[in-house]
């Protein structure tokens, strides 16, 4: 009897602590409530499991995110260039006088050129001069066909010339705008600016070819 009572004793304990243990399984389960936000609507939310540490983000949120990204690779990327740019012209053009020693240079062809235009622009007015004297004593009639063959010559070499002067017009323009571009930038990196600071070196607009 006494073995009997012990072990209904022991059934009884064992039954009250498992009871016990799982009340407070019970209890810890109801007391574990978290709040936290939801992912879609960013709202608060009650949640019986722990929060994740990272909420994802909305397809709008996503996309800002995304876009802010790329502009900051843009103006990352902007600003490299511009530094490299930079420190290229200043490569090249050192000091004041270097810029204007190659800016020279370069100028030196196309005023070559169009002074020989201009010599052969005066040769062309001289020989004109003996056809429209020629011409004077035909005045009223049909010119013989060698003056006239001559005056079609020096017309087609007068318009040759034109066109001559039009293009040496723009390649010095071209010339002028390159340094010009960039002379006001130069005159700010020769006196301390930091490379790049300016953003980058916008040309003027190129200057159209006349015909």
């Amino acid at each position: 009897m006494e073995a009997a009572r012990a072990t209904t004793g022991t059934a009884r304990w064992t039954a009250a602590v498992a009871g016990a243990l799982l009340s407070l399984g019970a209890l810890s389960a109801v007391a574990k409530v978290h709040d936290c936000i939801d992912a879609k609507t960013k709202a608060p939310v009650k949640s019986d499991i722990p929060c994740t540490t990272q909420q994802g983000l909305t397809a709008t949120e996503a996309a800002a995110k995304a876009e802010a990204e790329r502009l900051a690779g843009i103006a990352e990327q902007g600003l490299r260039d511009a530094k490299r740019a930079d420190q290229q012209l200043l490569n090249r053009y050192p000091d004041e006088a270097t810029y204007r020693r190659l800016r020279s240079a370069d100028l030196d062809p196309v005023i070559r050129q169009i002074g020989q235009a201009t010599t052969h622009l005066f040769e062309l007015l001289e020989a004109r001069k003996p056809l429209d004297m020629e011409a004077e004593f035909h005045k009223g009639k049909a010119l013989p066909a060698w003056l006239e063959k001559k005056f079609d010559a020096n017309d087609s070499s007068l318009r040759a010339l034109a066109q001559r002067f039009r293009d040496l017009e723009h390649d010095l323009a071209v010339v002028v705008g390159k340094y010009d571009d960039s002379h006001q930038r130069l005159v700010k990196l020769w006196h301390g600016a930091e490379p790049g600071s300016m953003g980058l070196l916008v040309p003027l607009a190129a200057v159209p070819r006349r015909k």
